[in-house]
């Protein structure tokens, strides 16, 4: 009788071990890094890196110089990847070749102003006249170049195109498409945006260490009624430890793919997603600071903490 009831409690203990683990691996399973997302991600940032760069050869070329003093300005998405006339009064024709990939094109102002490339939007901002524009402003054609703005009524705002754009990429669906967004600026280095500060944990992962701990008892209980069954208290023991070493393992792995060495916790990705949930123009400089010529990192305008992107 008390080997079947040894039995059933084993059974038991086994079920709710089954239960615990689900709940401690959920959070592991929705915030360990994928790798079919990280690549995603990569290929993301390699691709912001690649528009800055070709931004700063295009704005060299002159392709768009509205003033006249012989330095180009920054252009929109659909310029540079020769889908429309660029603004430039003399343009007959797109860029050619393009200065990027024609996956980059938006449809000017017939479109939305935002770009889709492998899972990632992608939305540039250039200083207007009044508040900043988007390629939904870019009103030229494959044949007629776009509206130039009038340098002597805009002169300031010319001035800051010459030295200014961002651009914004974030995923088309969050969490299947990617997680984080990015960003990045005339300067070159790629940011992405986290919802709280580097040295706080999410509440799921919190959550987890008492599951770890309520697991851990389960498996010491399950050892001792368990395995002690059919062995003897001795070897129970030795059960005993290679569970504790091999959960300490367990452990010690897990946290170093939470946080790679070298690398601190950057807490949760903002939760920027589709085309309901977009990045403000705004929104990675510092809190307080003004778009294009303000700081970027730490708490950004949109409450998210902008970090280099790793």
């Amino acid at each position: 009788m008390k080997r079947i009831t040894n039995i059933f409690l084993g059974l038991a203990l086994s079920g709710i071990l089954v239960v615990c683990c689900g709940f401690l691996g959920l959070p592991l399973y929705l915030y360990l890094p994928h790798p079919l997302l990280e690549s995603i991600e990569s290929a993301t940032v390699g691709s912001l890196k690649t528009l800055a760069v070709q931004q700063a050869i295009f704005r060299q070329q002159c392709e768009v110089d509205q003033n006249g003093n012989g330095i180009g300005e920054y252009g929109f998405l659909a310029e540079l990847c020769g889908e429309l006339v660029p603004r430039n009064p003399k343009a007959t024709a797109p860029v050619c070749p393009a200065y990027i990939s024609q996956q980059f094109a938006t449809g000017g102002a017939r479109g939305s102003g935002i770009a889709e490339k492998s899972g990632y939007y992608f939305q540039l901002w250039l200083p207007g006249p009044n508040g900043p524009m988007n390629d939904s402003a870019c009103d030229g054609t494959q044949t007629k170049p776009g509206s130039c703005l009038d340098p002597d009524k805009h002169e300031k705002t010319i001035l800051q195109q010459e030295s200014s754009f961002v651009i914004y990429a974030w995923p088309v669906e969050l969490g299947s498409t990617g997680f984080r967004t990015f960003f990045v600026n005339e300067i070159g280095e790629t940011y992405s945006a986290w919802r709280r500060p580097s040295h706080e944990l999410p509440s799921e992962l919190w959550f987890a260490i008492p599951a770890a701990l309520g697991t851990f008892a389960l498996l010491v209980a399950i050892v001792l009624n368990y395995v002690g069954m059919v062995c003897s208290m001795r070897q129970s023991r030795l059960w005993l430890i290679v569970l504790l070493l091999a959960l300490w393992v367990s452990g010690f792995a897990i946290g170093l793919r939470l946080r790679p060495p070298g690398q601190e916790y950057k807490g949760m990705p903002a939760n920027y997603g589709g085309l309901d949930n977009i990045p403000r123009p705004d929104a990675a400089f510092r809190k307080g600071d003004p778009l294009f010529t303000g700081r970027i990192g730490e708490e950004g305008n949109d409450g998210n903490f902008w970090r280099p992107a790793g």
